[in-house]
């Protein structure tokens, strides 16, 4: 999982960089549009798919499909993660008391 994180720390900027030159302001609403849906969301799992979603949105205005599918590629093998932080952190918050 850690090998995917740093996977997407080299891919993912190169995605913003090809992507950003290129983006409308039709997609930037849209990039706007999926950060409202999600603000309140508390739940780990839909974070994640959230994340995933926003990420592609930004990348999408490269249209280097083969690019996309490995970050989505990473995201889904790091997102296997989640339970456990998931886990630790109801962990933590019983331990503050903030359960």
């Amino acid at each position: 999982m850690l090998e995917c994180f740093e996977l997407r720390t080299v891919i993912e900027p190169l995605a913003v960089r090809h992507s950003l030159p290129l983006a409308t302001s039709k997609q930037l609403d849209r990039i706007e549009e999926i950060i409202d849906e999600f603000e309140g969301v508390r739940d780990l799992m839909l974070i994640s798919q959230w994340n995933l979603r926003l990420h592609l949105a930004f990348y999408a205005p490269a249209g280097m499909s083969h690019l996309e599918n490995m970050i989505t590629r990473a995201h889904t093998i790091a997102q296997a993660l989640y339970p456990y932080l998931h886990a630790a952190q109801r962990g933590a918050d019983r331990n503050s008391g903030r359960a």
